[in-house]
């Protein structure tokens, strides 16, 4: 898809949801509209408001969202409220423009779901085998380690790749005009399965495959370290995205239930993840925070009992 096509459907898409918009604060005066980035942030926070006063809509990502909001605050919309994900918007201490667009604390909303414990604990429930599990973390001497600890070896194995991979995408993030492209790359790759780390070598080949512009090793390397020893907050430098195919990577092909392994995807690990996520859990978030405040200062209910 050519850029300018892809600019003209997120205009049209802008469009249409700021129009619909428009309809449903014409016909429901008193009822708060909540956008999210799309279609699976929908139905995570489905679960969470109140259906009968509160509208969601999903737009065409994060910059279009902002985009609708600037646009409703111009024409004196009131209740209208956003929920964005941070990215890297913390770490740069970015500022958003308006008090109705609101950012995770973390990241991204994975990120957010993945700080509960009990989340990776219904993931190894569901896709990974005990046995399988026991013969890859050998290789490791672990033999002491009870099978709770086992998975819990095995998180932060999926993490310290996911943030690697987080260093390299914030140090790309600042490469105005080079920026190499993420979106589409494989991450079977560049996960190596003897031990579940990354294989930098096979993961810039990946990505000079996969873009317009090219580095060498050395250019990455050097530009990680310095990342690296700012020591960046675990939560907002990781993608959560990334998390999920990094999980998915070992379930495939190194501790996942044989069925389990061969219909596993990114999509129904999103909706097993966000399954997962009780309202108990919600509550517990910043986020949720943040929203009861905004609810509180504008006096429009978007959550539920």
């Amino acid at each position: 898809m050519g850029k300018q096509t892809r600019l003209k459907e997120l205009a049209e898409k802008q469009f249409r949801v700021s129009n619909k918009a428009r309809l449903i604060r014409n016909r429901f005066k008193n009822s708060s509209i909540i956008f999210v980035e799309g279609e699976d942030d929908l139905r995570l926070f489905n679960k969470y408001i109140t259906q009968d006063r509160c509208f969601i809509l999903p737009a065409a990502g994060k910059e279009t969202v902002i985009k609708i909001v600037d646009e409703l605050e111009e024409n004196k919309y009131k209740g209208i409220i956003a929920i964005l994900d941070a990215d890297f918007d913390n770490l740069l201490e970015i500022e958003l423009s308006s008090d109705n667009l609101i950012l995770t604390e973390e990241h991204d909303l994975e990120m957010m779901i993945f700080k509960v414990d009990k989340i990776f604990e219904n993931i190894a429930a569901e896709y990974i085998s005990r046995e399988k599990l026991t013969e890859f973390i050998d290789q490791f001497e672990k033999d002491e380690l009870n099978y709770k600890e086992k998975i819990e070896f095995l998180k932060r194995k999926i993490f310290q790749a996911g943030e690697f991979i987080g260093v390299v995408r914030f140090w790309n993030q600042n490469r105005e005009g080079k920026r190499l492209r993420f979106s589409g790359i494989v991450f079977d790759d560049f996960i190596r399965l003897k031990n579940y780390d990354v294989d930098l070598k096979d993961l810039i080949m990946s990505l000079n495959m996969n873009s317009f512009t090219k580095v060498d090793q050395n250019e990455v390397e050097g530009g990680i370290e310095k990342e690296q020893d700012k020591k960046y907050d675990f939560w907002n430098i990781c993608s959560g995205h990334d998390i999920i195919d990094i999980v998915l990577v070992g379930v495939r092909n190194i501790f996942g239930y044989e069925k389990k392994a061969s219909r596993a995807n990114h999509e129904r690990m999103i909706e097993f993840i966000h399954a997962s996520f009780t309202d108990e859990m919600f509550m517990a978030t910043e986020l949720y925070k943040k929203i009861k405040n905004w609810e509180r200062i504008t006096e429009f209910r978007v959550l539920k009992d």
